[in-house]
């Protein structure tokens, strides 16, 4: 998910993966970003594809075309709660403060621990933090400043993020 989302689609995103072999409906299943009620999103009759990505745009934008749920996502923090029809928690996570431009997400892609991470929108996770010098926003220090720190990770970010990395250690 990015909750301090500004390049990739300046709106806050939530991102399911699919690692099985078999389509998953995710009809009268629920979205929310409150523990305390998990349905504050229903899905609307939608099925992930085997090992394919979802996005759910987290904008209070119900009117436009596509994914679109009826909660924005805090960069102060709060949660990402996924629940099946009878509210039962699926999967969630409890986040704090976010950083613009990085994404927190499952590494190994899916099914390991939530990590920060630089953005993957779409495809596998990078499982690389963004602010640790090999990639990120330029800007990742949010100092106000570009310096050559800054534009270091750029550079590592748009490498890192289009070529595909095997798996995280």
């Amino acid at each position: 998910f990015s909750a301090a989302n500004f390049s990739v689609a300046q709106e806050d995103w939530i991102e399911l993966y699919n690692p099985t072999a078999a389509t998953v409906s995710l009809h009268y299943c629920h979205l929310s970003d409150k523990i305390s009620t998990p349905d504050k999103w229903t899905f609307p009759d939608t099925s992930v594809g085997p090992g394919a990505y979802l996005v759910i745009w987290a904008d209070q934008d119900t009117t436009q075309f596509g994914l679109h749920a009826n909660f924005a996502l805090s960069k102060s923090g709060e949660a990402v709660v996924l629940s099946d029809s009878s509210l039962a928690i699926i999967d969630s996570v409890t986040f704090g403060a976010q950083v613009t431009d990085s994404t927190t997400g499952r590494c190994a892609n899916g099914s390991g621990p939530f990590v920060r991470m630089g953005p993957s929108f779409g495809t596998i996770n990078s499982c690389i933090d963004c602010c640790t010098g090999l990639s990120g926003n330029v800007n990742c220090d949010e100092d106000g400043l570009v310096d050559i720190v800054d534009l270091s990770r750029l550079i590592d970010y748009l490498y890192i993020s289009f070529t595909p990395l095997p798996s995280c250690p």
